[in-house]
C-alpha cells in the first residue's frame, strides 16, 4: 500500500533547475504578472498635457509593451474553457486572494473553497514534519527553512510546486494542472501502478497567477438516458 510519508513512495518534485521560484517562472502558461497592469499604471497620478487623451494615450502606450497574446486574453480564457468542456470539465473560479491553490484544492477535496485555510494549515505542516526532504527545493535550504514555512503559513500568501506536491502527498492523490489546454501541463504526484480509476484533483493555471478549480461535470443526457433504460 503507497504511504505517503514513506521516502521509498514519494515522488520527488520535478523542478528541473532543483529551486522553487516565484509561480510562472518557468511554466507554458502566459500573463502579466511580469508586466505592468493598465489599471495599475492608470491609476497612478499622471500630468496632464494639453489636447491629450491621458488615459487614452497612457493605455495604448501600455499596449504596446504587453505580449500579443495578453491582447486577446479573453478570447483564450474562451478557448481554454472550450477545450476542458470537449473533456467534460469545467472551472470552477474561486476568490483570486492569495489563497487560490488551497482554495482550489479545498473545493477539489471538500467541495468547498472556504476551508481553504485548513488545508494552508495541513500543507504547512506536512512540509514542516519533512524539513528535511522539502528544504533541498527552498532556495537557501535548510537554513531558510524556518523563515520559508512562517511566510507560507500567512493568509494570502501564494502556494507554489513546493506546496503543490505536498498537497498531492497528504491526499494520496495527483494533482493535475492544466493551462489553456484540455491536456495537463503538469502531474504532481503520478500513479505509477496503472490505477487508471483513481480521479486525480485537477486545477487550472491562468496567466502567472492565478489558479482556480477543475470540476467534472456530468453528462445529463447520458443519465437520462442510462436511467430510462433501467424501467424498459
Amino acid at each position: 500500500m503507497f504511504d505517503a510519508r514513506n521516502p521509498k513512495d514519494r515522488e520527488y518534485v520535478k523542478l528541473g533547475v532543483g529551486k522553487i521560484f516565484p509561480v510562472g517562472t518557468y511554466t507554458g502558461a502566459f500573463g502579466m504578472a511580469v508586466c505592468k497592469g493598465i489599471h495599475q499604471f492608470l491609476n497612478e497620478e499622471k500630468t496632464p498635457v494639453r489636447g491629450e487623451n491621458i488615459e487614452e494615450n497612457v493605455v495604448k502606450e501600455e499596449e504596446k509593451k504587453l505580449p500579443k497574446f495578453y491582447k486577446n486574453i479573453k478570447a483564450h480564457e474562451l478557448r481554454f474553457e472550450g477545450k476542458l468542456e470537449e473533456i467534460g470539465l469545467k472551472i470552477k473560479i474561486v476568490a483570486g486572494d492569495g489563497n487560490c491553490l488551497f482554495r482550489s484544492v479545498s473545493d477539489q477535496v471538500y467541495g468547498n473553497e472556504e476551508l481553504h485555510g485548513l488545508v494552508r494549515e495541513y500543507c504547512m505542516n506536512y512540509i514542516n514534519v519533512e524539513r528535511e526532504f522539502f528544504s533541498q527545493y527552498i532556495v537557501g535550504g535548510i537554513d531558510a527553512f524556518d523563515e520559508y514555512i512562517t511566510n507560507k503559513r500567512q493568509n494570502g500568501i501564494w502556494g507554489d510546486d513546493l506546496e503543490i506536491e505536498a498537497l498531492s502527498e497528504i491526499y494520496e492523490l495527483p494533482i493535475e494542472i492544466y493551462a489553456y489546454d484540455n491536456k495537463p501541463m503538469r502531474t504532481f504526484h503520478e500513479t505509477s501502478n496503472n490505477n487508471t480509476t483513481t480521479i486525480p484533483l485537477r486545477i487550472s493555471y491562468h496567466g502567472r497567477s492565478h489558479f482556480n478549480s477543475v470540476r467534472q461535470v456530468l453528462n445529463i443526457d447520458c443519465i437520462i438516458k442510462t436511467t430510462t433504460s433501467t424501467y424498459l
